[in-house]
């Protein structure tokens, strides 16, 4: 899948987005898309490099990871950080508006169906009003009839991690398009069917991306070898990078997104780094 063009940074300000849902198993034997896919990039000296532990919830041997761990236990928490592990969660949407800081909103609507990457932080408040018990407006958030339009409120502090605490569902729901209130026209069912059917498949962006053991060993060199060995037994299906799946986080729990007991898990998700290691253009 080499056409990352149709990955689609969050601007600084207001983004409102219709979040889709995942793609049903079909009766042609296609397979079960859901409607989020971890990611997990590290990234060194300027290269952004996709982790075989995190991407996919895979969790096969990183030496990176290993190596971030390394100097973690070695009170080097800094080293540590700069190879840490960052999360991210790739959706499919359609861009509605963008509004800059102090800016005049625009219709970005033209963009089609993107893949988005939404940050750790962003993602989990998502999941949280759609598993809210006390107000269960938004448990249907990504129906396309039924569901509602997501705000990415993004403030990218001085020195600091981007801000977004104030992402919110709008609260009228309604269908991906046509009118809030009233009946569909022909034309806008056909509008939400030809949207659903340009979902992306989030597979195909990243698996063939992932890099084997011998790869990122060989990245990893530049930064010693203390760590970069301590990642237990590789078979053959983890040392090509292969394309095993394993079972995903349906968005009801955390995604495995908790803190490791190992060492200090994902302490950068946050950075203000927009590559993903998909390739040219992501």
């Amino acid at each position: 899948y080499s056409d990352t063009s149709v990955v689609y940074q969050i601007k600084d300000g207001k983004t409102v987005v219709r979040i889709l849902p995942g793609v049903p198993e079909g009766a042609g034997g296609e397979r079960e898309i859901p409607w989020h896919l971890i990611i997990g990039t590290h990234n060194l000296s300027g290269t952004t490099i996709l982790c075989p532990r995190k991407t996919m919830e895979r969790g096969h041997p990183c030496p990176i990871c290993a190596k971030s761990r390394a100097f973690y236990n070695d009170g080097d928490e800094k080293a540590g950080g700069e190879l840490n592990v960052r999360v991210r969660h790739l959706v499919s949407a359609i861009i509605r508006t963008n509004q800059p800081p102090d800016g005049k909103k625009q219709d970005e609507t033209d963009k089609g169906v993107v893949v988005i990457p939404f940050p750790k932080t962003l993602f989990e408040k998502v999941v949280y009003f759609m598993m809210d018990d006390d107000d269960d407006r938004y448990s249907k958030m990504l129906d396309p009839t039924y569901g509602c339009d997501f705000v990415i409120a993004r403030i990218k502090k001085a020195g600091g991690y981007p801000d977004y605490n104030n992402s919110m569902p709008v609260q009228q729901s309604g269908p991906i398009w046509g009118k809030v209130k009233g009946k569909t026209s022909l034309s806008e069912k056909k509008k939400i069917v030809g949207s659903l059917e340009a979902r992306h498949d989030l597979f195909a962006l990243v698996e063939d991306k992932i890099p084997s053991v011998a790869q990122l060993k060989e990245v990893l060199s530049g930064f010693g070898d203390e760590g970069a060995d301590d990642i237990g037994d590789v078979d053959a299906g983890e040392e090509s990078g292969g394309t095993e799946l394993s079972e995903l986080d349906d968005g009801s729990g955390d995604g495995g997104l908790g803190e490791s007991d190992e060492f200090k898990e994902e302490s950068g998700s946050e950075a203000d780094d927009d590559s993903l290691g998909l390739g040219d253009g992501a």
